[in-house]
């Protein structure tokens, strides 16, 4: 981000690194809590200087989680709050999606995952929740209207479905060579609901490059970055292959 001019992106969909111990090609994910922040606090300022006044940010974050320095038994680290905190110093906090990570939106026992982490079996002595959502923090740039004209490819039914602010989406099963992806059809939602065609539409942390892989397929323009040459080869990989639409 730092060689990109000030103010030219449209609209940013993406999934930073959750500080949860996970395998990347070549980022550590076991941060120190003090680190971690202090990363996440340096890359949504930069964001804020290349996103256009009226831009949007979705930001995909789980509910909370631990790394090896943080057992669960003994303390969980909480993203939500820490986040909120962060991102008012750059942008205006405009929703919180909840994405509930389900096959079926209208069956509460249809999930995705096998999940076993509860703590005490069938005990009070002490349990813990399975985790089955995850957050999408949607914020703007100074002014909650975008800046620009143009047109929208965003059906009726669409809207009424993506304006709920719970999303029903199942995982993405496929891991194409990254070990985190997340579903096409959430940087589906938000680049149609927040963005015109032909906008300019950034993930800083592209990895198998699907947040670029839908926005080409939506007839938008894209950037992705990511400091792992394997994944920029799998998201080209991808991007070379036929658009869906």
């Amino acid at each position: 981000m730092a060689k990109m001019p000030n103010e030219f992106i449209d609209l940013t969909v993406t999934s930073p690194p959750y500080n949860v111990g996970i395998d990347y090609d070549n980022y550590n994910d076991n941060k120190s809590e003090q680190d971690y922040w202090q990363f996440t606090e340096s890359w949504l300022k930069e964001l804020s200087r290349v996103t256009k006044i009226g831009g949007r940010i979705c930001i995909n974050i789980p509910v909370m989680g631990n790394n090896s320095e943080m057992k669960k038994r003994n303390n969980y680290l909480f993203h939500l709050p820490q986040y909120l905190s962060i991102i008012r110093k750059c942008f205006s906090l405009r929703e919180m999606i909840i994405w509930i990570k389900s096959y079926a939106e209208y069956d509460e026992n249809i999930f995705c995952g096998g999940s076993t982490t509860w703590g005490s079996w069938q005990s009070p002595s002490n349990p813990f929740c399975r985790s089955f959502s995850e957050f999408i923090i949607v914020s703007h740039k100074l002014m909650s209207r975008l800046q620009h004209n143009g047109k929208t490819d965003l059906t009726k039914e669409e809207f009424l479905k993506y304006t709920k602010n719970i999303w029903f989406l199942p995982t993405e099963t496929n891991r194409i060579g990254h070990p985190a992806p997340f579903p096409y059809e959430l940087p589906f939602r938000c680049i149609k609901l927040y963005s015109y065609i032909n906008d300019l539409i950034f993930d800083p942390f592209v990895g198998s490059g699907t947040t670029c892989l839908v926005a080409r397929d939506l007839h938008r323009n894209y950037i992705g970055c990511d400091i792992s040459k394997k994944y920029i080869e799998i998201a080209n990989g991808r991007l070379s292959q036929q658009r869906m639409f």
